[in-house]
C-alpha cells in the first residue's frame, strides 16, 4: 500500500525484512509468497538484484538510515504479510517482536494498525464476494 514511498535502500532492506517474515514460521504460505510477489512489483524491484544481506545487518541499516515514517510503513507491511494467511503463529509474534526492536513502532500506532488490518482485510474479503455474485 505505502512501500512506493521508501527509499531505494529501504525498499531492498524491507524485501529482506518481508523475506524473512515469509519463512517464520517455518511454511510459506501461497498467500505470504503471492504478498511477497506483488510488494516486488510496487517497489519496482528485481528480488535477483537485491543485496544478500543478513537480517542483522539490515535491522542495523534500518536503524541508523531509515525515517520514523519508513519504519512505520515497514512494521505495517510485515504486519499485514503476517496476517494474510489468517494465522498468526507464535513465531510470526516473535519475529514481529524482533523487527520492532529496530523499527520502534509506537505501542498505540501497533495497535491501530493491527485493528485498521483487521477491517482493511474484512472488507477487502466481503467486497471480493460481492464481485461474484
Amino acid at each position: 500500500m505505502f512501500l512506493n514511498q521508501l527509499s531505494e535502500r529501504q525498499k531492498n532492506n524491507f524485501y529482506i525484512l518481508a523475506k524473512e517474515a515469509t519463512i517464520a514460521d517455518n511454511a510459506i504460505q501461497t498467500q505470504e509468497e503471492t504478498l511477497l510477489n506483488d510488494y516486488c512489483r510496487e517497489m519496482h524491484i528485481n528480488p535477483e538484484t537485491v543485496p544478500n544481506n543478513t537480517l542483522d545487518s539490515v535491522i542495523e541499516d534500518i536503524v541508523n538510515n531509515a525515517t520514523k515514517v519508513e519504519k512505520n510503513i515497514m512494521y505495517l507491511e510485515v504486519l499485514g504479510l503476517l496476517k494474510i494467511d489468517g494465522v498468526f503463529s507464535d513465531e510470526e509474534r516473535e519475529y514481529l517482536k524482533k523487527i520492532n526492536v529496530a523499527l520502534d513502532v509506537n505501542e498505540e500506532i501497533r495497535i491501530r494498525m493491527d485493528a485498521l488490518l483487521d477491517v482493511y482485510q474484512l472488507m477487502y474479503s466481503e467486497m471480493n464476494n460481492l464481485i461474484r455474485m
